[in-house]
């Protein structure tokens, strides 16, 4: 093979070569648009299974999704396509995955994350589990937007055995300029509602990265429906009288309160301070115990 022909079909290779690389990235690319397109379509049909199994027993499925689709199963309108179902670790049912067995559905009942009655997202093609954010897909919103940042819990905090809702919601993603809101609900009732600026975890860290602003933030918000921020309010006469807010520790009231042993809610607003609140019978409201500064 003489020079120039040996050089021809090395510069064919190289070329070659590199549009393998670009077919590669341009299928992955594709694989995972299709991933995300499926995904949307299961999330509707596993709603509308949900939604089918809510009418028949007037309640959703107490299962976590390793056993969702085998309580539901039979309340698909179409049988679901086997490909997106592999069998779950006991290895007595299914549950349900898209693209591949690690890229889950997660649900939970009662909610976590979201604003729907249950909890219901795609992992996403990273197969992250991120709560609902990065490149999860929510059932509460399969237009593949991002997401701001929702947590809730159910908790008796009025000792009814009727839960009340928390919810903690993210009004953007904007560190310096967006804010964090905390309500509680009971039905369509708001019975407390408190808001603050996300920037309070981080306005002391000048020093930091945008993205380690946020991480920080996300951080705190996590933890702020974290069972420990529960506590009993047989011990309150135990604190120190001075960071006292709208409860007199000698009153009726607390006495009522400490009898009773309703859970108190404590939180932690950043720069603003930590509250501790609680559900008065007297008022028929939740209260400030204490607050500091």
């Amino acid at each position: 093979m003489n020079r120039s022909l040996r050089g021809l079909w090395i510069f064919v290779l190289i070329v070659c070569a590199g549009c393998k690389g670009v077919g590669f990235r341009d299928t992955d690319d594709a694989r995972h648009h299709a991933s995300a397109q499926i995904a949307r379509e299961v999330l509707t049909q596993v709603q509308e299974a949900i939604t089918a199994f809510h009418n028949v027993n007037h309640r959703y499925p107490l299962s976590n999704e390793d056993h969702l689709y085998d309580s539901i199963h039979l309340y698909f309108k179409e049988a679901l396509d086997p490909a997106q179902l592999y069998r779950n670790d006991g290895g007595k049912g299914f549950y349900i995955a898209i693209g591949s067995r690690a890229n889950k559905l997660i649900y939970r009942y009662p909610p976590t994350v979201g604003s729907m009655e249950y909890t219901l997202y795609w992992v996403g093609p990273n197969s992250v589990d991120e709560q609902g954010e990065g490149d999860d897909l929510v059932a509460w919103d399969t237009s593949g937007a991002s997401t701001n940042f929702q947590r809730r819990k159910l908790v008796d905090l009025r000792g009814d055995n009727h839960p009340v809702e928390l919810m903690v919601v993210e009004s953007g993603s904007n560190v310096f300029r967006d804010s964090v809101r905390l309500m509680i609900k009971a039905g369509d009732s708001i019975l407390f509602t408190e808001r603050w600026p996300l920037d309070a975890y981080v306005v002391r860290r000048p020093e930091l990265t945008d993205d380690e602003r946020k991480r920080i933030v996300h951080e705190e918000l996590s933890r702020l429906l974290d069972p420990s921020e529960f506590v009993p309010t047989d011990s309150l006469t135990q604190q120190d009288w001075r960071i006292w807010a709208d409860l007199k520790p000698k009153s009726p009231e607390a006495a009522e309160i400490m009898k009773e042993n309703l859970p108190m809610f404590n939180f932690y607003t950043g720069a603003g301070g930590s509250e501790g609140i609680v559900w008065s019978p007297t008022r028929k409201m939740f209260i400030k115990v204490w607050k500091s500064v």
